[in-house]
């Protein structure tokens, strides 16, 4: 038999618990019932940052109710998604995960895979359990972390950026076809017995010329990438990921150019300038203005792209993808345009120095199979580099 405490004890247990459900029941009758959290998830099929999403399972672990848009196919999801994009004033770019309670007008917008990866979940708990309110400037923030157009813009290893730059920057700078026309000015020049002086300005007005177009090309194709993205609206990561294959593909094909002269010099389909073009730019230097080596610098720059550009065209590509603010842009392309025309001021600090214009063109091409090589391996590395970032 209990001790006769032990028997009240359990008496005034009984009765606590019993008050404790009346009042737990009045409490719920009393507050508003929790809000559970809604997530509209807007994809497309050939966006790799949306597998990205999908794969992290994310969608999968979070309470609340997911609706997934697939945007290539559905003209109905497709305006679903543009009255999101002007209601919350965002890029129309996917992935895009909308966060609300019972109103999608009041709610929070996640954009990118890392945000969406990273921070769903804390959203979606922030939501529950808390009414809907009238829509306000607070209501509509909106949580993103993107460029415009719609590209992830993630942390950035800024000391894997400038290994990157300065790779392909030395890679792109052993480019046999802008040293060829260096060597020619100066062969030229010496050949017209002009005076030395003269010759370095000139070189160095075309090394500087060089420098100029090679650096406005890079703008173009930056604003270019962007602006396409921009106005593809919701197929804004598709067009990037075509866009991507696509100068992989031409990058891969120039690789195969450049590794292909180490072996057979000249034999086929080449990069360097034919006879005409050769013509036309000893012409210009036989004139030997000022004018006249710019002009040859910007005709050599847009003529020899298919063969120097192909690396440039890569890297900015890729920048582009992985989301990178202009400003950081243009420091890394002040940077790749100086080591790629490291070879030109060498070869005119060897002019200043006493080399003849014959000893520094013998050199050039004795090593220009080694320097198609180098051009080849390095195109090779960042078509993979793009494919897979």
């Amino acid at each position: 038999m209990k001790p006769t405490f032990i028997n009240g004890f359990s008496n005034n247990f009984s009765g606590v618990k019993m008050n404790l459900k009346i009042f737990l029941s009045i409490i719920m009758l009393i507050m508003p019932a929790a809000a559970s959290a809604n997530v509209w998830f807007f994809y497309s099929v050939n966006c790799p940052h949306c597998h990205n999403v999908m794969q992290s399972g994310v969608l999968n672990n979070i309470n609340a109710s997911v609706e997934n848009y697939l945007l290539d196919f559905s003209s109905e999801n497709q305006e679903k998604f543009m009255q999101v994009v002007n209601q919350y004033n965002i890029p129309a770019g996917v992935p895009t995960a909308l966060v609300f309670t019972d109103d999608w007008k009041n709610g929070r917008v996640i954009q990118g895979d890392r945000p969406i990866i990273d921070t769903l979940q804390s959203v979606v708990e922030e939501y529950s359990g808390i009414p809907s309110l009238n829509t306000t400037a607070e209501n509509k923030t909106v949580s993103r972390v993107m460029q415009d157009g719609g590209v992830t813009k993630v942390e950035r290893n800024v000391l894997s950026d400038l290994a990157l730059v300065m790779g392909t920057g030395l890679a792109d700078s052993v480019n046999p076809c802008i040293m060829a026309v260096l060597g020619l000015l100066f062969a030229t020049l010496s050949s017209m017995k002009s005076d030395k002086k003269d010759m370095i300005i000139l070189g160095g007005l075309y090394t500087l010329c060089v420098y100029v177009s090679y650096f406005i090309i890079g703008l173009v194709i930056f604003a270019g990438a962007i602006m396409l993205v921009n106005q593809f609206s919701f197929f804004a990561m598709n067009i990037m990921w075509i866009a991507k294959m696509l100068v992989a593909v031409f990058i891969v094909f120039a690789a195969a150019v450049n590794i292909k002269d180490f072996f057979w010099y000249g034999k086929g389909f080449t990069f360097k300038l034919n006879e005409s073009q050769k013509n036309k730019v000893i012409k210009l230097i036989k004139k030997a203005s000022i004018p006249a080596i710019l002009l040859m610098g910007l005709f050599v720059t847009i003529v020899e792209f298919p063969c120097s550009g192909m690396m440039y065209l890569g890297i900015v590509t890729y920048f582009v993808s992985s989301g990178i603010s202009p400003l950081l842009f243009l420091f890394y392309l002040i940077l790749y345009n100086l080591l790629f025309i490291t070879p030109l001021i060498i070869i005119t600090l060897l002019f200043i120095k006493g080399k003849s214009a014959k000893s520094i063109e013998t050199f050039r091409l004795k090593h220009r199979r080694q320097f198609r090589l180098i051009m080849g391996i390095g195109l090779l590395l960042l078509a993979l580099l793009i494919v897979v970032v």
